[in-house]
């Protein structure tokens, strides 16, 4: 019987592909049975975005939404398709994270924490599990890329081949994978062995690969780079300066990177052993530099703002900075043991927050009743053919409830289109939008509904329905 308990410890130790396999199996049904069934601003966009294949989509690269449309036509439109891809993907940063962990470390118990200290990572554990979607793709690709990069191969056209194509998709992921590409590469520029891998002339593979798979999207957004490079006013906030983006990035990074190595380093009390390799000094130049290059940035860009979770897929190496380099004695397996607990306990902490915010915090838009408004109109027998709105969190919640109903969003200075049949306007806020306006104005209703906080009786949404004629109008 004694023997059992230990065999079973060990083909876990010797299988962690099954620790992340739980934690994925344990984040998808937490989404699907702990939290709140609306959906995250996020999530909430796939829903707008992914019910057609384009070649490209507003705000961020296509790819998270070219495979949510795939995902989409095999499950339908519905939160197990959202969640499937999310965490789906996640499982594969985990798996290639790990792969660069054991390349790293000195032994397996090293690897594991080091995956395992990415529940330190507040931006990572928990912001990655709540709504993030191309943020995790990003990270994916930039895992990928680093793997791939550093680990040998037999065929050397197939090593410049596959870097041409994880490069492509991450070109694809999301545009802070390009911060991550330029810092990566001056990385390797810096060191002989990698540097000859970048000058060898099969580099035009990769390069070719690169172009072959960016196309469909760089055509597109450039006859449509307003469209498609419109968060890009996240970035320079009007109330801020120059100086909050450099600010705001130096206590980005502080927060990112030191509570993973204090506490850390904390649990794992050994001597420090820097072995001098090309992978090690890539690992090293690349956390020197990457913080002058992104403060260039900052400051030639005229970034006035700067948030922690655009770090993810830059920092994500993090916790290597120190366990790459610890040197196992005796006590390695029961330090290894505590901060494993250490990281469970976190991050079901974590899992815990995500399902309490979901139905108790204070962000405003838990005060709009989806599911009540959705009812009164399906109690009232009203059919509804088309929703529109200028807010993705409103416009992707109710099309989970009307599936049906052709969903339309409003961008500032762009024609409307007003649909045919029954159609749902909502807004949020106190005050009818001027788009709104027009509308309930051309089609002379006044069936308009303001929703109120039950709390504090409010407004905060409204609502209108129109009766739309057959044939197709423009409205400015």
């Amino acid at each position: 019987m004694t023997k059992l308990p230990l065999q079973v410890k060990n083909y876990l130790f010797n299988n962690t592909q099954l620790f992340f396999l739980l934690f994925f199996l344990t984040a998808l049904l937490a989404r699907l049975y702990l939290r709140s069934s609306l959906l995250e601003l996020d999530e909430a966009e796939q829903v707008i975005w992914a019910q057609q294949l384009l070649s490209g989509y507003p705000n961020q690269p296509p790819l998270y939404s070219w495979l949510q449309y795939c995902l989409f036509q095999v499950l339908g439109i519905n939160l197990i398709s959202l969640a499937l891809l999310k965490y789906t993907l996640l499982l594969g940063c985990l798996y290639y994270y790990h792969l660069i962990c054991r390349y790293y470390c000195p032994n397996k118990s090293l690897a594991l924490s080091a995956t395992a200290a990415w529940v330190l990572i507040s931006s990572i554990s928990m912001d990655l599990l709540k709504d993030n979607t191309h943020s995790i793709l990003a990270l994916l690709t930039a895992c990928m890329t680093w793997y791939w990069f550093i680990t040998p191969t037999k065929s050397i056209n197939n090593w410049y081949i596959r870097l041409g194509i994880v490069i492509g998709l991450g070109f694809l992921s999301k545009f802070n994978y390009l911060i991550f590409l330029v810092i990566f590469l001056i990385s390797t520029v810096i060191q002989k062995e990698y540097r000859l891998k970048l000058v060898n002339w099969r580099i035009l593979i990769t390069i070719a690969c690169i172009l072959i798979i960016i196309f469909p999207y760089g055509h597109w957004l450039m006859h449509h780079y307003q469209v498609g490079l419109y968060s890009t006013y996240k970035l320079t906030p009007q109330q801020k300066t120059l100086f909050d983006g450099f600010i705001n990035l130096l206590g980005a990074s502080i927060f990112f990177i030191m509570p993973v190595l204090i506490s850390s380093y904390f649990f794992f009390p050994l001597a420090f052993s820097y072995k001098k390799t090309a992978a090690t000094d890539l690992l090293l130049h690349y956390h020197f530099i990457y913080f002058p290059i992104l403060a260039l940035i900052i400051l030639t860009a005229g970034i006035r703002n700067f948030e922690m979770r655009w770090l993810i897929p830059i920092l994500f190496l993090s916790p290597l900075l120190l366990f790459s380099h610890l040197k196992p004695n005796s006590h390695l397996t029961s330090y290894t043991k505590r901060f494993l607990v250490f990281c469970l306990l976190v991050q079901l902490i974590f899992l815990v927050i995500l399902s309490y915010r979901s139905y108790y915090g204070h962000n405003k838009r838990k005060s709009i009743p989806i599911i009540e408004i959705a009812n009164s109109h399906k109690n009232n027998l009203e059919q509804i053919d088309s929703l529109m709105s200028d807010s993705h969190w409103l416009l992707g919640n109710m099309q989970l409830q009307f599936k049906s109903a052709q969903p339309y969003l409003y961008v500032i200075n762009q024609a409307l289109q007003s649909p045919s049949g029954h159609a749902l306007i909502l807004w949020e806020g106190e005050t009818i939008p001027s788009w709104a306006e027009a509308l309930i104005k051309q089609f002379k209703t006044n069936d308009i509904r303001w929703i109120k906080d039950k709390k504090n009786k409010k407004i905060v949404a409204g609502q209108a329905l129109i009766h739309c004629n057959t044939q197709k109008s423009q409205t400015a």
